[in-house]
């Protein structure tokens, strides 16, 4: 073989070396960053499930807390009713129903 041969044989060699570890680096980290969208994904998910459920609980307590005033007022009528009914000689009929109504 002629030496200028060799020489482009040595630098073919070279390079083709060069560029397989290069092009495998690449695809490793192609790879890599693959799998890493996959648990950002996932990760993602996840959070929006929970935040579905902060959601959830922040209504409910919304409702509990509607629910709490509704039930203090109508424990204010029923006071409000029995006294009433107390400071009268003779309760009315519609005071003991309206008592009866708002107790219950």
């Amino acid at each position: 073989m002629s030496k200028e041969v060799m020489i482009s044989f040595a630098i073919n060699a070279a390079m083709s070396a060069g560029f397989n570890a290069a092009f495998n680096a690449a695809g490793k980290l192609m790879t890599d960053l693959g799998n890493r969208t996959s648990n950002f994904a996932k990760r993602a998910a996840d959070l929006e499930k929970n935040q579905g459920q902060i959601a959830a609980f922040q209504r409910l307590q919304g409702t509990i807390t509607q629910t709490a005033g509704k039930l203090d007022a109508a424990r204010a009528k029923v006071k409000t009713l029995g006294l009433a009914m107390k400071a009268s000689d003779a309760p009315t009929a519609a005071m003991k129903s309206s008592f009866t109504a708002a107790h219950v």
